[in-house]
């Protein structure tokens, strides 16, 4: 459950964290946006769009409770985006262990299911804030969310059923050698803004 997992944590690091609302939806945001190097320079970082500045306090702030390390945020000019991120091996395979497949996919950590209903709502939150965007087209509200990880989709489905949310998914497949694409719809509600509510 979500004490045993921060546990887990505050051994490694002597840190005391708190499973929040906040973490949970950095966790999401991590597994969307987020990469875990493990080059020379062992950094964390999240990678996000300048106008996208929830997403970069979000990161700041989150990455500043592991401690031991400083949070730099730096802008890609040509990009228009910024870096949040912190330098550190052992942080660096933490989020390896948590965040990756034996196949270096993308996944939520295996504890994602047994948290409470309204922190499962924040990973999927997380989530939607990265690889995800809301629309509106003639009074229809829509929140779509896509990954390349077989294994994420799974699970962000079963998010969504034991949030009894109801959602729209398909394959898009891609030519040549690019991964296919999973794709989700949940029609009525505004995941960014707004709690998941059941439809």
């Amino acid at each position: 459950d979500g004490d045993s997992i921060i546990d887990a944590i505050d051994r490694k690091f002597n840190r005391h964290l708190e499973l929040t609302p906040e973490l949970c939806r950095f966790f999401g945001l991590f597994v969307a946006d987020g990469y875990a190097s493990n080059n020379k320079n062992s950094s964390v970082y999240i990678t996000s769009n300048e106008k996208d500045t929830n997403n970069i306090r979000l990161s700041e702030s989150q990455f500043q409770l592991f401690g031991e390390c400083k949070v730099s945020v730096s802008k890609y000019q040509e990009r228009k985006a910024f870096d949040v991120s912190i330098n550190s091996k052992r942080h660096v395979n933490l989020f390896r262990d948590l965040f990756y497949t034996k196949d270096a996919e993308k996944q939520l950590p295996s504890w994602y299911m047994s948290i409470p209903l309204n922190l499962q709502k924040e990973l999927l939150r997380g989530l939607f804030m990265g690889d995800g965007h809301f629309c509106e087209n003639r009074g229809i509200k829509v929140s779509i969310f896509v990954t390349t990880s077989n294994v994420l989709a799974e699970q962000v489905k079963n998010l969504l059923i034991n949030n009894n949310t109801i959602f729209n998914f398909r394959v898009v497949k891609k030519g040549g050698n690019r991964k296919n694409q999973y794709r989700f719809e949940i029609t009525g509600t505004d995941i960014l803004n707004k709690e998941i509510v059941e439809l």
